[in-house]
């Protein structure tokens, strides 16, 4: 949402900007949304829907500059404008418009195929009504189980990214031949796009910095050498990817390069609108490099994904830590011009698309319309989203705490929603941000749209700040969530309200108990839990007098429509008892109601919140302004049945933890394979927040796994082994407070049979047409490893349908080998025509014996974009074990029906494979007890797993522990013979 003025030139505009031109459609939208619906020739040959620019700016100067005391006022501020009659009949007519339904079109040829064959596997689909496309999206992921793998997750983002592309070239033509406005501005100026149609109405989306840096604290925290040297100093989102979702496309300004010139943008769409300037301006307040300082974005090392979409989250957001080139973060700045709060389908299935992502937060702006009661529907309230509103400028002391300001802006979209749940969650400062807005120019920008990047880029330093503390690791969405709501400046009325939601944003704070939290752990200030069906969780805390606040946030599936009733599905409760007794959080009177006043009535809008177990939001806290000092016991239970186990996450202040138990491991997953991505989970007990995994062993260097998804019972761990010696490892759980939890985990005997970095030109690959081993430049800037990588086609975006050239491995005997895996780092970039069914074809082919290749891998989507370098492990099928001979060739092309067609230029084109770190390595013969005793200790207790009949083993302190023979992955405990037990 943006209410704004413009610095460019050194003009201020706030003028409504008109078309030059008439539009097919009529009345007053002609004079705002004038659509250019010629088709020229190629129109059908584009890659993705065009982006119209109907309107053009008059110029001319406003009075309506930014005054001392004053914010500047927005497009669409409550106060009277001669516009308003304008607005109300623009928008008014185009909710009048509808749709011709596809079976009354004529599509192209090649877009008419597509349909045809999405219609013959999904019936009853039309992909241009968007409850349809989402019903849809959802049904393909009923498919797979509640906890998806890897593989689950992209066939399902493959599945859904490909309806969605149809849907969106299906409603150009849609809108194209019923004469509706694809995109354009709005009486105030605002940028609209079409999103779709819902039973043939149009639905749009409309568009929605030192000064904002210091009022919510990153100032403080920003390559800091004063706050936590030497962490803070690196702390500015170097290495995270954020996803920004607007509707124009983004400029390649200067603010987003790095320090070597570099564009930091690894991904953009091209928009539905022509307004590139709000997408610019949004991206630039989170990344901003600091060309010009005063406009400087919050986190101004970060990689930029810049997609036009925030559904698909999909296709970008990371399921687990440092996911490589995977976004943590997601910040919309776009809304509806139906502001009613109402939590539909769009809610729920967005809640659903993220709760697959527990590693990505996404911040939606809460909208300019002011006043209560008037938040954005649909994605912009949804349970597991960060809803961010507007406000002025704060004031802090010079140690960067709270002293003063913090207003409401009058724009503001206020809650509460439909089901009476608390929106906004936060509020930033969005008035008067300077930031990127042209090729090289900046404008100053005010609205919800500007407070939203303001506080969803404070967090990635957040998280940043958490990653260089804790050795890498990251912290779950709902935990960044709880953090940042935990230490909000309470605004407002005391406690939450529909204004202000839990506060203004105070990243300073936010790491302050970070810092606290790594340099005590035993405080336990921070907790990831999961609880089970019929489980309540208590832990044990004790108080110096401080306040106490606690926060308990949890992600979970999306719930049913609702006007008024509950949405969660979970209903998790949170309760902290102490010597003054039980205390209960904070619930809404617009909810309970009163004793004069009934539940849901508009008086009851800006009551002050009162305390209770509440039933309405999955964002809860208990805070205790005057505590006795003594134990306390924090309380996390559940009421009805659970739809799922719940992860949840806790933010705690003025408690300190005295839980000094010591982690435990009680199990392995042992998957014996090889690999840059290699998997397996631990179980046990007590894993904290921030705990890493590690592999040691005399005379070898120390392993750390890259990432671990930690919960307090089990930790999902990957890491590459390809490095580690076969034999006896020591597993090492270390939990931030410097306990330790320790087993045995077995390297298996292996070949490496190739391993290249292609650092020198005896890489021995056999490469044909254009494949080349090169220094790169751009797409990719970098090797993965060392200097020079393996492409298919250097540093060219190719637009020309290519002939199928080959690079061929070396020729390998797999005699006495098998389970070989063939690991890579891949950045493999493909865009195909979205009007084309044919698609390029990135295969991977494998031949025994100097036979006929057989098909390893290939993608056959129109668009894979990695947009940076992947781990990648295929295992090869149990047919190469023991072949005389193995060879390996990796191809693309694009297929016109069955032969390529090369030499013709169209809308296609990628960059194609590149291949970095590229080995194979196969296990050989193993002696049988190497192969299948694994040993674990707990205390004086042994553990042992076994497909094979029972041996002797030594404990390792003389006692010598007998074992009887066991079934396959079956768990024993034992006792030591001679020991006491």
């Amino acid at each position: 949402m943006t209410a704004e003025t413009s610095e460019r030139d050194g003009l201020s505009s706030s003028a409504p900007l008109r078309a030059e031109h008439e539009s097919h459609a009529q009345g007053s939208i002609g004079l705002y949304a004038a659509a250019a619906f010629e088709n020229p020739a190629n129109t059908h040959d584009h890659a993705s829907p065009r982006s119209i620019d109907p309107v053009h700016s008059a110029g001319g100067v406003s009075d309506r500059r930014d005054r001392p005391g004053a914010d500047p006022a927005p497009c669409n501020a409550d106060a009277v404008s001669p516009e308003t009659v304008d607005q109300a009949a623009f928008w008014q007519e185009l909710r009048q418009l509808r749709a011709k339904p596809l079976a009354e079109l004529t599509l192209p040829a090649e877009l008419a195929r597509r349909y045809a064959h999405f219609e013959g596997r999904y019936p009853g689909i039309d992909p241009s009504e968007k409850k349809s496309l989402a019903d849809h999206n959802q049904m393909i992921r009923s498919r797979y189980p509640f906890r998806m793998n890897d593989e689950q997750r992209q066939s399902v983002a493959h599945a859904v990214g490909e309806a969605r592309q149809l849907g969106r070239d299906l409603i150009v033509e849609r809108a194209q031949a019923s004469h509706i406005p694809i995109s354009g501005q709005d009486p105030h100026g605002r940028g609209f796009h079409l999103r779709g149609f819902v039973d043939g109405q149009p639905q749009y989306a409309i568009t929605s910095n030192a000064s904002a840096a210091y009022a919510s604290g990153s100032t403080w925290l920003r390559r800091s050498d004063s706050f936590d040297p030497p962490w803070s100093n690196a702390v500015d989102g170097s290495g995270l990817v954020v996803a920004v979702t607007d509707s124009g496309t983004i400029y390649e300004h200067p603010e987003f390069t790095d320090g070597d010139e570099r564009s930091r943008i690894i991904f953009k769409d091209e928009g539905f609108s022509s307004r590139r300037d709000h997408m610019t301006h949004v991206a630039g307040t989170i990344a901003a490099r600091g060309i010009d300082e005063d406009a400087m974005g919050m986190a101004p090392g970060v990689y930029v994904r810049a997609p036009v979409i925030s559904e698909q989250v999909r296709s970008f957001s990371a399921a687990y830590p440092n996911a490589p080139w995977q976004s943590v973060m997601g910040s919309t700045s776009l809304g509806s011009s139906d502001p009613r709060g109402v939590y539909d389908w769009r809610s729920r299935n967005f809640d659903n698309d993220l709760l697959d992502y527990p590693y990505y937060l996404h911040f939606y702006a809460a909208g300019n319309s002011g006043g209560f009661n008037s938040l954005d529907p649909g994605r912009n309230i949804a349970k597991n989203v960060l809803t961010v509103g507007g406000i002025g400028s704060i004031d802090r002391n010079e140690d960067g705490s709270y002293q003063s300001g913090g207003s409401i802006a009058s724009w503001s979209s206020r809650g509460p929603t439909q089901d009476g749940r608390i929106k906004p969650d936060l509020v930033a400062k969005g008035t008067g941000l300077r930031s990127p807005d042209s090729p090289s120019g900046y404008g100053s920008k005010s609205g919800t749209s500007m407070a939203t990047p303001n506080a969803s880029g404070g967090s990635v330093l957040v998280m940043d700040y958490f990653r260089q503390r804790f050795h890498g690791q990251m912290m779950r969405a709902a935990t960044v969530r709880a953090l940042l709501i935990n230490t909000a400046i309470d605004l407002g009325n005391p406690g939450p309200d529909y204004t202000y939601g839990w506060g203004a944003i105070d990243v300073l704070a936010a790491a302050q108990l970070i810092r606290s939290y790594a340099d005590d752990a035993q405080t336990r200030l921070l907790r990831e839990e999961l609880l089970q069906q019929d489980q309540g969780h208590q832990f044990t805390y004790y108080s110096d007098g401080a306040p106490i606040r606690v926060t308990l946030v949890w992600h979970e599936q999306g719930g049913p429509n609702s006007s008024s009733g509950p949405v969660l599905v979970n209903n998790l409760h949170l309760r902290i008892q102490g010597p003054g007794g039980a205390h209960y959080p904070f619930v809404m009177p617009y909810v309970t109601g009163t004793d004069d006043t009934d539940p849901f009535d508009p008086d009851l809008y800006s009551a002050h919140a009162v305390t209770g177990e509440n039933h309405t939001d999955n964002v809860v806290q208990v805070a205790i302004a005057d505590p006795s000092p003594g134990t306390y016991t924090i309380e996390v239970y559940h009421q009805g049945e659970l739809a799922h186990e719940q992860d949840y996450s806790l933010a705690i202040q003025g408690l300190a933890g005295q839980d000094v138990s010591q982690p435990v491991i009680t199990e392995v997953d042992y998957a014996p394979q090889t690999g840059i991505n290699h998997q397996f989970t631990i179980s046990g007990e007590d894993f904290m927040v921030g705990a890493r995994v590690e592999f040691r062993r005399s005379g070898q260097t120390t392993q750390q796994a890259h990432s671990a998804m930690v919960h307090p019972h089990h930790i999902a761990v990957r890491m590459d082994n390809r490095a580690m010696t076969s034999g006896v490892w020591q597993l090492v759980v270390v939990n931030p407070d410097g306990a330790e939890a320790s087993a045995d985990y077995e390297i298996p005997a292996r070949h490496v049979l190739h391993a290249s970095d292609f650092a020198n030109d005896d890489h021995a690959w056999t490469l044909e047409g254009s494949w080349a081993v090169h220094v790169p430049e751009s797409d990719p800037r970098d090797a993965a490893v060392g200097e020079r990588i393996l492409s298919s086609h250097p540093n060219t975006n190719v637009t020309t349908d290519t002939q199928i050239d080959y690079a061929y491995s070396p020729v390998w005997s797999m005699q006495g080998r098998s389970n070989a895996v063939l690991s890579m780092r891949r950045w493999l970039e493909i865009y195909g025509a979205a009007n084309h069914l044919p698609r390029w074809n990135s295969r991977l082919e494998y031949a025994i014996n100097g036979g006929s290749w057989s098909l390893l891998w290939e993608d056959g989507n129109n668009v894979i974009r990695d947009h940076g370098w992947q781990y990648i492990d295929l295992p090869l099928p149990s047919v190469v074990d023991n072949a005389d001979s193995l060879q390996l060739r990796f191809s693309i092309a694009f297929y016109e029906a069955s032969d390529p067609i090369y030499g013709i230029a169209d809308s296609n084109f990628h960059t194609g494979w590149n291949l970095d770190d590229v080995s194979l390595i196969a296990h050989g013969e193993i002696e049988s007890s190497s192969r299948s005793i694994r040993i674990r200790r707990l205390g004086d207790l042994l553990w042992l797993i076994s497909p094979d009949d029972g041996i002797d083993a030594d404990d390792g302190e003389g006692d010598e522990a007998e074992f009887a023979p066991l079934d396959t992955q079956q768990q024993h405990t034992l006792t030591p013979v001679g020991g006491s037990g």
